[in-house]
């Protein structure tokens, strides 16, 4: 049973008697009559409360039910079970024609408080079967004399009902008027709209859920006005209320109480573009005095509101801070809907909190991922330059951004890079510098790029062609250049690659930084599920390499305290990661060294006994490959690159190679008496063959030779060659691996061995072959050379050029390095051999040698190896250097012969090379420096690795040399002005032992430290006094060090006032040196200053009382003496 309550609001035609006919015919219908008109809202509420039923369905006066919808209606909601039915409805014309039926298909939804009562279903009363208890229980009604009484109710209903049916059966015909209230607008409609927007938000206000629902409602009401907007609603309205309307519309938009002045004088034309994209107060705030950046910042998130409200946030402090407005802030959102929701009142937050921030909330498919994201808010930029930034950065008011972007705007570099202060805590300020600058060179298979993240200085602008995540770039750039969207992370280094080759240019610019937390635990956990996921991550890491068209990508990152390497290999699907740890780049460092090639690339010189610099000691030769872990392949290309000393070590690239290695690079070198000519060799595919090419440095004219060169003549007319394959067979870091060798079968060919050519006529002489060598060793009694295979290496003629000295390597397994260090007339006449085994050698005059050596035949054979002069026509042999020129190292003279410069290897336990300048006159030596080269940082394959190799301008005036002591390979220069200084001053240097001591006491294991005993107690006693004696040596050497780095870095006249010390000067004597003289007593890692000050309370407090600096001040100073205990960790 069902009955039919009709209300009569003051209606005017005849419809009422009609309804009192029927009241008299059927008792199940009842008439009720307003004394005045309450609107159709007022009607409903009449007729909820008149009604006795449970549930109560409605029909608008000009509208129908099919026959069978309350039935049907009722037996959907099963006996009551759900509290609202929905059925499909029919929208019909005045004719009765059905011109579309919509419904919300067959479904069931049970609210447990996350429904969105805005999308639910649809807003009408008519079609639907209300439980009545909604509105009486509640106190919900419809507002009386609205328009939209079905959007003031409907949502509020939602709140309340539990249990939700729809049914696809369409019982409902929906008129459509053109006259109705949908297709009509008016000022009233407006009023109406505003009166529904403030009973909704009050309701959502009183029940506590207005932060719930609030961004849900702003985008129901935006589909409302966009839907009169757009449907004609304007007809019928003078011009004057077509203005009025669209201005009231537009602030009832954005927020009609709080802007509606801001629109006042708006004209139509102004308006009617507004509607379409005004969402914000900043978008109608007019000027505030500040500047306006014309830049466009772009943020792309996923999953993080809290952190994006954290960098809203900070964007509008630094606007306030520095007095400037951004354009606009696009936010790129591609979070799922419920973070989408969030990221809404992110910004509406960060909205209220600075009113002129320009923020423009983008939402895209669920996970389209970074790149795809980033393309699109470039597309959307309105302004020509762009500042990206990821979510989790907060913007640093000190930080110059208008700064960076004059400099974009002067157009040399498209993107201007950012640092960061990375691991940033908010609440103590702290961070760690990361400003990531550097190059990126290719091969056919590897990209491999090279990342400087050591501190740049504050005013510094270097080009790179590698950036972090925070740059200002040129929109055409950006756009040309867009992230490539298969990449949805590890997108970086495909699109620096990219930039590259597309001939974009890029700057790292010091006064440009951001913070940046790098906090993981502060992510939701699915967003760490997501980005950091191994399957997800290494689908994208191995994929980006082949993006770049090669199979691997390896990245050489160099930090303040570390070397890191990591190799992805898209092919094996591999990586490799390898760790060094930098420690103190030089040990007793005497003289002020001078990095002269690019830092933080890899430079090296070559050889040390070649000519590197030229004869005016303006321009210094290098090389420049990025291969330094492995060996380089045929397709690895050398820079050869010539750096102008004279003009702020500035480089140009003078050529390219493919034959080169990591110990002798190409050989490129000065031409000796031409000026500024070099050489280097070459692989010449078109003959298959090695090669040899001279430029002018000048004028760029090159002039090719038919054979690689090893050495050359003193007068630069005569060059060395050899079998660069056969000694890439033998030693790979010495040769070349393009070819075979062609005599690779034969130990001892007759037509290969030493050549000479001609650099002007080319013509070229086999002056020993190795059968004639081979020859001459078995006639000399070494009969072990006759079943060997020999291999020649490092060539080098003496100062006239009449003789050449060579070393003969045999291939063995049985004793390593075999040698036999042999000299003839550059003819080949007058065979000898001069020594046993040799390491290195240099040649004094046209008659004598000094090398490194001993007389056995092999390493094995030779044991200590000392340092010699031999006259090679009458074998006259003398040591010298006895007791300082004892390791193996590369020996060379001054161009005066006073002087000799001399280093050495290094080993895992002692990884430091030293450089030492040797007086022959007198036999007074210093060290120059011990320089860090781990043997981890070339994986320690001896090939790989840099040696220092020493050597002397021509003119005398400077010595240069390779090294790895800051985490790249570099060409390094020390003033041999500097370096007699320091050999004429008073000795105050480490002895080797020394610096071996300190280092194992800083960075070997505990137990290196402590003597071993038999018994307990003798044990314990002698450790405890073993202890103290360790680390009171390790801290006086620990001081020394710092009063030698003070002493380097000093002027002549401030060098006398520093007392002379050396490693038996006493520990408080070295304290007292260095608190005189201003020398920060800083502790080193073992000291443990919490527990010192804690164990002595007297210190304590004369450290409050300012008396000392520290706990380690005091020990060093007095607590020794005292008998204190060292509190080690």
């Amino acid at each position: 049973m069902f009955e039919v309550i009709c209300i009569d609001d003051c209606t005017p035609d005849g419809s009422a008697a009609i309804v009192e006919q029927y009241v008299r015919k059927d008792p199940r219908v009842r008439s009720i009559k307003h004394e005045t008109n309450l609107g159709l809202g007022g009607a409903r509420n009449s007729g909820i409360r008149a009604a006795q039923a449970d549930f109560i369905a409605s029909v608008d006066s000009d509208d129908s039910m099919k026959p069978t919808m309350l039935e049907v209606l009722w037996e959907a909601s099963e006996n009551g079970f759900y509290d609202i039915v929905v059925c499909g409805f029919d929208r019909v014309d005045e004719a009765g024609t059905v011109l579309s039926t919509q419904h919300s298909g067959d479904k069931t939804i049970v609210n447990d408080g996350d429904i969105d009562i805005f999308n639910a279903m649809n807003p009408a009363f008519w079609n639907k079967l209300w439980r009545k208890s909604l509105f009486t229980e509640h106190d919900i009604w419809f507002p009386e004399h609205l328009y939209y009484q079905d959007t003031a109710t409907t949502p509020r209903i939602l709140t309340k009902a539990r249990h939700l049916r729809f049914i696809q059966d369409s019982l409902y015909n929906y008129l459509v008027r053109p006259d109705s209230i949908s297709t009509t607008a008016s000022p009233k409609h407006l009023i109406d709209y505003f009166k529904v927007f403030d009973l909704i938000l009050s309701f959502l206000e009183d029940e506590g859920i207005d932060d719930k629902f609030f961004d849900s409602f702003l985008d129901y009401i935006d589909r409302g006005i966009a839907h009169h907007a757009h449907m004609g609603a304007m007809q019928g309205l003078s011009d004057e209320d077509q203005t009025q309307y669209l201005r009231h519309l537009l602030a009832f938009k954005t927020g009609y109480i709080e802007h509606r002045a801001l629109v006042r004088q708006k004209s139509k034309s102004e308006l009617l573009p507004l509607l379409e994209k005004a969402r914000t107060k900043s978008d109608l705030l007019p000027p505030d005095g500040r500047p306006i950046l014309p830049l466009s910042v772009i943020v792309k998130t996923f999953l993080r509101p809290q952190i994006l409200e954290r960098f809203l946030l900070s964007v509008g402090h630094y606007e306030q801070r520095r007095g400037v407005r951004f354009s606009e802030i696009l936010v790129g959102d591609d979070s799922p809907a419920v973070e989408v929701a969030a990221n809404e009142r992110a910004i509406k937050k960060a909205r209220d909190f600075y009113p002129h921030l320009n923020i423009h909330h983008h939402v895209y498919e669920e996970n389209i991922g970074l790149s795809d994201g980033r393309n699109r808010l470039v597309k959307e930029a309105r302004e020509d330059f762009i500042l990206l930034c990821d979510d989790d950065f907060i913007l640093d008011e000190d930080a110059d951004i208008p700064a960076a972007l004059g400099v974009a705007k002067e157009g040399k570099y498209q993107l201007v890079g950012g640092w960061l202060k990375n691991n940033y805590n908010q609440k103590d300020g702290s961070f760690s510098y990361w400003g990531a600058y550097g190059k990126i060179s290719e091969t056919d298979e590897e990209v491999i790029i090279n990342i400087n993240e050591q501190a740049i200085g504050a005013d510094d602008l270097f080009e790179s062609e590698y950036l972090l995540n925070f740059f200002l770039a040129d929109r055409a750039c950006l756009i040309a250049n867009p992230w490539d969207n298969s990449l949805k992370v590890e997108e970086h280094q495909e699109f620096f690659y990219r930039l590259k080759g597309g001939g974009f240019k890029a700057a790292l610019f010091g006064p440009l930084f951001v913070k940046h937390t790098a906090d993981r635990s502060a992510n939701p956990a699915r967003y760490n599920d997501y980005r950091f996921a191994k399957t997800n991550w290494e689908r994208y890491l191995f994929e980006a390499p082949m993006r770049m068209g090669k199979k691997r990508r390896t990245i050489n990152r160099c930090r303040h305290d570390t070397f890191e390497r990591w190799t992805v290999d898209a092919v094996e699907r591999s990586t490799i990661q390898n760790t060094v740890q930098l420690k103190e780049g030089i040990l007793a460092q005497a003289v002020p060294v001078t990095c002269i090639s690019p830092s933080f690339q890899q430079h090296f010189g070559g050889y040390y006994d070649i000519l590197l610099t030229s004869n005016d000691g303006r321009y210094a030769l290098c090389q420049s490959a990025s291969a330094t872990d492995r060996l380089p392949r045929a397709s690895d290309v050398a820079d050869i690159v010539l750096i102008d000393k004279h003009n702020d070590n500035a480089t140009r690239i003078l050529g390219q190679t493919s034959a080169w290695c990591h110990q002798q690079g190409a050989h490129a070198q000065f031409i000796p008496g031409v000026e500024r000519q070099i050489i280097y060799n070459v692989y010449d595919e078109e003959i298959a063959a090695f090669a040899s090419i001279e430029v002018n440095v000048d004028t760029g004219e090159q002039r090719p030779h038919p054979l690689p060169i090893s050495a050359l003549s003193p007068d630069g007319v005569t060059a060395a060659s050899l079998n660069f394959s056969r000694l890439f067979d033998y030693r790979p870091g010495y040769g070349y691996c393009h070819i075979p060798d062609p005599f690779a079968d034969e130990n001892a060919p007759a037509m290969d061995g030493l050549w000479l050519f001609d650099l002007t006529t080319g013509s070229k002489m086999l002056i020993l072959s190795y059968e004639k060598i081979r020859d001459f060793l078995t006639q000399e009694g070494f009969d072990e050379v006759s079943a060997s295979k020999l291999v020649l290496n490092h060539v080098a003629f003496n100062t006239d050029g009449s003789k050449v000295l060579a070393l003969l390597r045999i291939f063995s397994d049985d004793a390593p390095f075999p040698t036999f260090t042999l000299v003839c007339d550059r003819n080949g006449s007058n065979l000898r051999r001069v020594f046993g085994f040799c390491s290195h050698y240099h040649w004094k005059d046209a008659q004598t040698l000094v090398m490194s050596g001993g007389e056995g035949m092999t390493r094995k054979t030779v044991g200590q190896i000392n340092v010699f002069e031999i006259n090679v026509e009458t074998g006259e042999c003398v040591q010298i250097g006895p007791g300082a020129l004892c390791d193996d190292g590369h020996c060379s003279y001054s161009p005066d012969r006073q002087y000799l410069l001399y280093d050495s290897y290094c080993n895992n336990a002692f990884p430091y090379r030293r450089l030492m300048i040797y007086r022959l006159s007198d036999g007074r030596a210093v060290d120059l420096g011990y320089f860090y080269s781990p043997g981890k940082w070339f994986n320690n394959n001896p090939d790989l690795r840099t040696d220092l190799h020493p050597r002397w301008s021509p003119d005398g005036e400077t010595i240069s040399f390779d090294s790895i002591h800051e985490g790249f390979r570099g060409v390094y220069s020390i003033k041999v002005s500097d370096a007699i200084a320091a050999l004429e001053s008073p000795l105050s240097r480490f002895s080797k032992q020394d610096l071996m001591m300190w280092y194992s006491a800083k960075y070997g294991s505990e137990s290196s430290l402590k003597p071993k005993a038999t018994h307990r107690e003798v044990e314990q006693n002698a450790s405890h006094r073993a202890d103290d004696q360790t680390w009171r040596n390790f801290d006086r050497i620990w001081l020394l060090s710092m009063v030698l780095a003070h002493r380097a870095h000093q002027s002549p006249i401030a060098l006398k006032r520093i007392p002379a010390v050396n490693s038996d000067t006493p520990l408080v004597n070295l304290a007292r040196i260095a608190k005189k003289h201003r020398i920060e007593l800083v502790a080193p890692e073992s000291f443990d200053e919490l527990r010192y000050i804690d164990e002595n309370p007297d210190v304590s407090r004369a450290v409050e009382a300012g008396r000392f600096r520290s706990g380690y001040e005091h020990y060093v100073l007095n607590g020794h003496l005292e008998g204190r205990k060292r509190a080690t960790v």
